[in-house]
Protein backbone atom coordinates (compact mmCIF):
# COMPACT_ATOMS: atom_id res chain seq x y z
CA UNK A 1 0.00 0.00 0.00
CA UNK A 2 2.95 2.55 1.27
CA UNK A 3 4.72 1.75 -2.43
CA UNK A 4 1.28 2.52 -4.24
CA UNK A 5 0.48 5.91 -2.22
CA UNK A 6 4.28 6.93 -2.49
CA UNK A 7 4.24 6.11 -7.02
CA UNK A 8 1.04 7.36 -7.14
CA UNK A 9 1.91 10.70 -5.82
CA UNK A 10 5.16 11.01 -7.80
CA UNK A 11 3.69 10.06 -10.76
CA UNK A 12 1.14 12.91 -10.05
CA UNK A 13 3.40 15.67 -9.33
CA UNK A 14 5.53 14.41 -12.44
CA UNK A 15 2.73 14.52 -14.54
CA UNK A 16 1.84 18.04 -13.65
CA UNK A 17 4.95 18.76 -13.83
CA UNK A 18 5.06 17.65 -17.58
CA UNK A 19 2.10 19.28 -18.43
CA UNK A 20 3.34 22.76 -16.89
CA UNK A 21 6.62 22.44 -18.96
CA UNK A 22 5.28 20.94 -22.12
CA UNK A 23 1.45 22.88 -22.95
CA UNK A 24 2.36 26.30 -21.45
CA UNK A 25 -0.63 28.28 -22.49
CA UNK A 26 -1.52 25.39 -25.72
CA UNK A 27 -4.72 23.88 -25.99
CA UNK A 28 -4.20 20.20 -27.25
CA UNK A 29 -6.98 18.84 -28.50
CA UNK A 30 -6.60 14.66 -28.08
CA UNK A 31 -10.05 13.65 -29.19
CA UNK A 32 -13.52 15.70 -29.74
CA UNK A 33 -14.37 15.45 -25.75
CA UNK A 34 -10.64 15.20 -24.58
CA UNK A 35 -8.26 18.39 -24.28
CA UNK A 36 -5.34 18.87 -22.49
CA UNK A 37 -4.45 22.36 -21.02
CA UNK A 38 -3.16 23.90 -18.07
CA UNK A 39 -5.94 25.49 -15.05
CA UNK A 40 -5.10 26.19 -11.82
CA UNK A 41 -7.45 25.10 -9.24
CA UNK A 42 -8.09 28.36 -7.49
CA UNK A 43 -9.66 26.67 -4.62
CA UNK A 44 -6.44 25.15 -3.01
CA UNK A 45 -5.04 28.71 -3.56
CA UNK A 46 -4.34 30.97 0.51
CA UNK A 47 -4.21 29.88 3.69
CA UNK A 48 -7.93 28.46 3.96
CA UNK A 49 -7.87 26.22 0.70
CA UNK A 50 -4.47 24.69 1.87
CA UNK A 51 -5.81 24.68 5.25
CA UNK A 52 -8.58 22.45 4.01
CA UNK A 53 -6.23 20.32 1.81
CA UNK A 54 -4.51 19.57 5.02
CA UNK A 55 -7.00 18.69 6.79
CA UNK A 56 -8.73 16.58 4.58
CA UNK A 57 -5.79 14.67 3.77
CA UNK A 58 -4.89 14.11 7.31
CA UNK A 59 -8.02 12.91 8.35
CA UNK A 60 -7.87 10.47 4.93
CA UNK A 61 -4.61 9.29 6.08
CA UNK A 62 -5.72 8.66 9.62
CA UNK A 63 -8.86 6.53 8.08
CA UNK A 64 -6.64 4.28 6.04
CA UNK A 65 -4.20 3.54 8.89
CA UNK A 66 -7.05 2.44 11.32
CA UNK A 67 -8.81 0.59 9.09
CA UNK A 68 -6.28 -0.87 6.75
CA UNK A 69 -5.31 -4.46 8.54
CA UNK A 70 -8.84 -5.26 9.34
CA UNK A 71 -9.43 -4.24 5.68
CA UNK A 72 -6.80 -6.07 4.16
CA UNK A 73 -7.48 -9.32 6.35
CA UNK A 74 -11.13 -9.40 4.20
CA UNK A 75 -9.88 -8.17 1.09
CA UNK A 76 -6.68 -8.38 -0.59
CA UNK A 77 -7.52 -5.81 -3.33
CA UNK A 78 -7.77 -3.10 0.12
CA UNK A 79 -4.75 -2.09 -0.10
CA UNK A 80 -3.94 -1.52 -3.42
CA UNK A 81 -7.48 0.77 -3.14
CA UNK A 82 -6.24 2.51 -0.02
CA UNK A 83 -2.76 3.11 -1.23
CA UNK A 84 -4.33 4.78 -4.74
CA UNK A 85 -6.51 7.41 -2.16
CA UNK A 86 -3.68 7.88 0.21
CA UNK A 87 -1.27 8.87 -3.00
CA UNK A 88 -3.72 10.58 -4.67
CA UNK A 89 -4.68 12.83 -1.76
CA UNK A 90 -0.43 13.18 -0.90
CA UNK A 91 -0.03 14.42 -4.35
CA UNK A 92 -2.24 16.72 -4.85
CA UNK A 93 -1.83 18.16 -0.92
CA UNK A 94 1.77 18.56 -1.97
CA UNK A 95 1.10 20.34 -5.05
CA UNK A 96 -1.70 22.67 -2.81
CA UNK A 97 1.59 24.02 -0.62
CA UNK A 98 3.96 24.00 -2.90
CA UNK A 99 2.34 26.41 -5.23
CA UNK A 100 0.82 30.28 -5.02
CA UNK A 101 -0.85 29.01 -8.28
CA UNK A 102 -2.92 26.42 -7.30
CA UNK A 103 -3.02 22.68 -8.09
CA UNK A 104 -2.79 21.73 -11.84
CA UNK A 105 -5.06 20.54 -13.49
CA UNK A 106 -4.66 19.86 -17.32
CA UNK A 107 -7.25 16.88 -18.18
CA UNK A 108 -10.19 18.48 -19.37
CA UNK A 109 -13.04 15.97 -20.57
CA UNK A 110 -15.98 17.55 -22.31
CA UNK A 111 -19.50 17.20 -21.13
CA UNK A 112 -22.62 18.96 -22.55
CA UNK A 113 -22.22 21.94 -20.06
CA UNK A 114 -18.16 21.90 -20.99
CA UNK A 115 -15.84 20.39 -19.59
CA UNK A 116 -14.54 18.45 -16.16
CA UNK A 117 -10.83 19.30 -16.03
CA UNK A 118 -8.38 17.09 -13.62
CA UNK A 119 -5.15 16.04 -13.21
CA UNK A 120 -4.10 12.35 -12.68
CA UNK A 121 -4.03 12.22 -8.86
CA UNK A 122 -8.02 13.40 -9.04
CA UNK A 123 -8.29 10.07 -11.85
CA UNK A 124 -6.88 7.98 -9.73
CA UNK A 125 -9.09 8.95 -6.85
CA UNK A 126 -11.61 7.67 -9.30
CA UNK A 127 -9.95 4.53 -9.45
CA UNK A 128 -9.12 4.02 -5.99
CA UNK A 129 -13.30 4.67 -4.73
CA UNK A 130 -13.97 1.83 -7.60
CA UNK A 131 -12.06 -0.42 -5.71
CA UNK A 132 -13.57 0.39 -2.53
CA UNK A 133 -16.77 -0.17 -3.82
CA UNK A 134 -15.64 -3.70 -4.74
CA UNK A 135 -14.16 -4.04 -1.30
CA UNK A 136 -17.53 -2.69 0.22
CA UNK A 137 -19.38 -5.57 -1.70
CA UNK A 138 -17.27 -8.19 -0.81
CA UNK A 139 -17.58 -7.70 3.40
CA UNK A 140 -21.24 -6.66 2.93
CA UNK A 141 -21.55 -10.59 0.89
CA UNK A 142 -18.86 -11.88 3.28
CA UNK A 143 -21.20 -10.43 6.67
CA UNK A 144 -24.47 -11.69 4.50
CA UNK A 145 -22.74 -15.62 4.70
CA UNK A 146 -19.51 -15.76 7.34
CA UNK A 147 -18.59 -18.58 6.32
CA UNK A 148 -17.29 -17.44 2.49
CA UNK A 149 -14.32 -16.15 1.76
CA UNK A 150 -14.21 -12.64 0.86
CA UNK A 151 -11.66 -13.04 -1.86
CA UNK A 152 -13.74 -16.16 -2.99
CA UNK A 153 -16.01 -13.33 -4.48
Amino acid sequence: MILVGLGVAAADLASKAVAVGMLGDRVVELAPLLRLFVARNAATVGWSGQAFQLAATGVLLLLIFLVIRNLAERDPDAPLAMGLLAGAAVGNLASALGSSYGVVDFIAIGTEGGAIVANLADLTVLAGLALLIRTVYRLARLLGNPARSPSSQ
